[in-house]
């Protein structure tokens, strides 16, 4: 299963991976920065756990009653899974490289 929130997809997973650690997780974290002010915030974390790698990539352990909200793209409602954050990418062919999309 694959959610996508403007630039920002979330990819469930079955657990999650070695080499991750369990951070702090707040009401109103931020998921993804966009440009601007815009971000990708998780809402409702009562029961949801967050975990990083030493890279910086996230894993979200999801309650069902989590919510990710952006100002361009409203509210998602989360499925109690676990899922691992990926941002879109982009090809740029005169460039000849790839990147984020940034949204």
């Amino acid at each position: 299963m694959r959610l996508q929130h403007g630039d920002l997809i979330l990819e469930a997973i079955e657990c999650v991976p070695e080499g991750f650690k369990e951070i702090d997780l707040c009401e109103g974290f931020v998921v993804e920065k966009g440009e601007g002010m815009h971000t990708h915030v998780l809402e409702n974390v009562k029961d949801c756990q967050m975990f990083v790698n030493e890279k910086g990539e996230l894993v979200l352990k999801a309650s069902d009653n989590a919510n990710l909200n952006h100002e361009e793209h409203g509210v998602m409602k989360l499925d109690k899974k676990i899922y691992r954050k990926y941002i879109e990418q982009e090809y740029d062919a005169e460039l000849d490289e790839q990147r984020n999309v940034i949204d």
